[in-house]
């Protein structure tokens, strides 16, 4: 016999409420993956290739992560097929034509984009302890991948 748990309206809310804030931080790093993917394969310079493939592959691993903490909540993940991703920071341009310092500005756009949404979600008070944590290290994380892309940008530059 099956045990089936049941939440309290007032849970049932907050974790609805919940998911649908780690689903707006999962479309920002669905649009941001596919964007790095697509701006990576244009790099010229095969290091910053390799630093922007690792903030994409950083962002799918978020990606999963909230994928999962999402459906811990009840609710459905929005994973959004790459046909629906449409985002302006990575279509508006041919980035085969592009020199590093314009595709490093564009990842620097994004990453302003991706550190506000982690913000926005953190400084929510109904965020529980053990996502706030998860959301945390994930920031932390993305910090992390950006000052390697920024570090490499300054070594290529002198």
């Amino acid at each position: 016999m099956e045990t089936v748990i049941s939440l309290r309206p007032a849970q049932s809310l907050k974790n609805h409420y919940v998911a649908q804030k780690l689903n707006f931080l999962l479309h920002i790093l669905q649009e941001s993956k596919k964007g790095y993917e697509q701006i990576a394969t244009a790099m010229p310079d095969r290091s910053v290739q390799k630093a922007i493939e690792g903030l994409a592959m950083e962002c799918g691993q978020y990606i999963s992560e909230l994928t999962s903490q999402i459906s811990s909540l009840g609710s459905e993940p929005h994973i959004y097929a790459t046909g629906e991703l449409y985002s302006s920071w990575y279509q508006t341009k041919s980035w085969e034509t592009s020199n590093n310092d314009e595709i490093l500005s564009a990842c620097s756009k994004r990453e302003n984009m991706i550190i506000k949404a982690y913000r926005e979600v953190l400084n929510d008070p109904s965020i529980y302890k053990h996502l706030r944590g998860i959301i945390t290290y994930q920031l932390n994380g993305m910090l992390y991948a950006f000052v390697k892309v920024k570090l490499l940008n300054t070594t290529l530059r002198h």
